[in-house]
């Protein structure tokens, strides 16, 4: 007996009628069907096996499901993001299995994916624990709260902290508010060092679009730690001030290579510069005895170069452009590092050579 898509069973259990008597798509429909999934593994598994089903049948997959387990080591992203060549080859001469190369690398894709979601979750968290709430020279800082969506959340979402990038901020107004960012440079300098100190891991995406002001509450909020590939981490450089050596890289880094952000807006990109250097030549100051400075700028030197190794030139117009970026980079980090290699970077004003636009300010 059916009645507006309900079907009444030999149960006597009422059904949606789309199983059509089917017992496989009969249990499925009883056991998981609009159940909520919490685990990780599972909602992993759901979301590969939905690319699976692209073009194909949702009951040709659960028949195949099985087989997709045990391929793919019962959807363990950890397990799968580690698949090499070998395991693709391997899955593409499984017959227990939808048997479509690019299904099965975006598989492995989406495994490294879950694995940076995670890591940026955990990052997050640790973040928020570590420093919001303190108060610096003034300066109450902030960093959101990770919000859980499932019990091992897959995504992240998060409590809203307030301000503008400082970014934004150095172009809110027609002149440079230099009180107010020297008053702000310690501090940020500051609750990094505790995160450092507490965590001892970087903090990943540490520049000027990440961390937040609010100058009317003076409120700092530092946001968006990421998570790097190992070869963003600098294996090979010295590791004595790691990680404050490898984030304050990452500084420079971003603020000469980020280009295109800062096309056509020449105030933007001085005032960027300067205040990089600023935090840096703050972090100096306050990371490094005296007669150690020198040799924290060279680690951080090292770092750099680390990073712009990962701008890979080519021989294309992309290439080119990345070629350029990358000697562009190159020698904002080292004109930088050797500025103040002799002197601490000054306030903004008449003979500063970054803000001409400031003079006589």
């Amino acid at each position: 007996m059916t009645e507006r898509g309900l079907v009444v069973g030999e149960d006597g259990r009422t059904r949606c009628a789309w199983h059509g008597g089917l017992e496989d798509y009969r249990r499925y429909h009883d056991e998981e069907w609009g159940h909520p999934v919490t685990s990780d593994h599972r909602l992993f598994e759901k979301i590969c096996l939905e690319g699976f089903q692209s073009g194909l049948s949702w009951l040709t997959i659960l028949r195949k499901r099985e087989g997709f387990r045990a391929a793919f080591a019962g959807f363990d992203f950890d397990r799968v993001a580690a698949f090499g060549e070998a395991d693709i080859e391997r899955c593409l001469a499984d017959a227990g299995i939808v048997r479509h190369r690019g299904k099965i690398v975006s598989t492995v894709n989406n495994a490294r994916r879950a694995q940076a979601l995670r890591d940026e979750f955990d990052s997050l968290a640790r973040l928020h624990a570590t420093v919001d709430g303190l108060v610096i020279r003034g300066w109450t800082i902030r960093a959101p709260r990770p919000l859980f969506a499932a019990e091992d959340s897959l995504g992240v979402a998060m409590t809203v902290v307030p301000g503008i990038t400082l970014s934004s901020l150095l172009v809110r107004t027609g002149r440079l508010d230099r009180k107010l960012f020297e008053s702000l440079a310690p501090a940020v300098v500051e609750a990094m060092r505790v995160y450092w100190s507490a965590e001892n891991r970087v903090y990943g995406d540490f520049h000027l679009r990440n961390v937040l002001c609010d100058p009317a509450t003076r409120c700092l909020s530092l946001v968006d730690p990421g998570m790097p590939g190992p070869a963003w981490l600098c294996p090979d450089a010295p590791r004595l001030w790691f990680p404050a050596s490898r984030d304050l890289a990452y500084l420079l880094y971003y603020t000469a290579s980020a280009v295109k952000l800062t096309l056509g807006k020449p105030v933007l990109r001085r005032r960027e510069r300067w205040l990089a250097t600023r935090l840096l030549d703050v972090a100096l100051n306050t990371l490094a005895a005296p007669e150690q400075r020198g040799a924290l700028r060279e680690e951080i030197r090292a770092c750099a170069a680390a990073h712009a190794a990962q701008i890979r030139p080519a021989r294309s117009l992309a290439g080119l452009w990345r070629s350029s970026v990358r000697r562009v980079t190159a020698r904002y980090v080292a004109r930088v590092l050797d500025s103040l290699g002799t002197a601490s970077v000054e306030i903004p004003g008449a003979a500063h050579p970054l803000l001409p636009e400031e003079a006589h300010a």
